[in-house]
C-alpha cells in the first residue's frame, strides 16, 4: 500500500492544519514524510503515528490498490459509455474530466494546468 498524500492534505485543511504541522505532531520528518510518499512499502509506525495524529485509523491515510484499480476500470467504462452517448466526444477528456471530478476545485484546477502544459 501507497501513503495517500492527498487524502493526508484533504484531512490536514479539515482540521486547519499545515502539513509541517501534522508531521511535528506526529514526529515524522519531512525527510521521512516524503520518503514514505515515494515508496510501495512504508513503515508502519510512522504510519501509525500519522493516522494518529489526525485521528484516523491507518487506512485512511493509505491508497488501497485495489479499490483503485477498480475505480479506475469504472471511470473507464463510464468515460466509455458516455463517449458513445455523445458522439463528439473524445473518449480520453471525458475519462480525464471524470477523474479530475473526483478532486477538490482547487486540485481539480491544479491538474488541469499540468495536463495543459
Amino acid at each position: 500500500m501507497k501513503l495517500d498524500t492527498t487524502t493526508i492534505q484533504k484531512m490536514c485543511a479539515e482540521r486547519g492544519l499545515g502539513l509541517g504541522q501534522l508531521l511535528e505532531k506526529a514526529k515524522v520528518s519531512r525527510t521521512a514524510y516524503y520518503s514514505l510518499a515515494r515508496k510501495d512499502e512504508l513503515l508502519p509506525a510512522s504510519i501509525r503515528n500519522l493516522a494518529r495524529a489526525l485521528g484516523v485509523c491507518p487506512s485512511k491515510v493509505l491508497i488501497d490498490e485495489q479499490r483503485l484499480s477498480e475505480e479506475m476500470t469504472q471511470i473507464a467504462a463510464s468515460a466509455a459509455e458516455l463517449a458513445a452517448r455523445y458522439k463528439g466526444a473524445n473518449p480520453e477528456n471525458v475519462r480525464h474530466t471524470l477523474i479530475l471530478l473526483r478532486h477538490e476545485p482547487i486540485e481539480r484546477l491544479r491538474k488541469a494546468l499540468i495536463r495543459a502544459s
